[in-house]
């Protein structure tokens, strides 16, 4: 028995449902490298108003927040160190100029 459309079915369906309760968010500065079939991303995103940042590494689909700054030169220093290594490591990186991502809404109000 062929699981392949099922399954296909199944992520298509939590997909949806993630995106249904997602906020947008537009990266300030946005890296994507790639290795043969791998691909990791680097971004910078804005906090808040007062110009707080937070850089944010994606390896196997999974976010880590690598550095964190009261000032966006911060947040793009981290972003410039990890896309340094990755070239360094035979990486191909290019910076991404127009992306906007969707991440779910966790907020508590009901």
């Amino acid at each position: 028995m062929n699981k392949a459309p099922f399954v296909f079915i199944l992520v298509f369906m939590i997909l949806a449902s993630v995106s249904v309760f997602a906020v947008s968010v537009s990266p300030s500065q946005y890296v994507i490298c790639k290795n043969k079939k791998f691909v990791r991303t680097i971004r910078v995103e804005k906090q808040d108003d007062k110009g707080q940042c937070i850089t944010k590494y994606t390896k196997a689909g999974i976010d880590r927040v690598i550095g964190s700054g009261i000032r966006m030169n911060s947040c793009q220093n981290f972003l410039k160190n990890v896309k340094g290594n990755l070239e360094r490591a035979n990486w191909s990186c290019r910076e991404i100029s127009k992306v906007q991502m969707s991440t779910p809404d966790i907020s508590t109000e009901e």
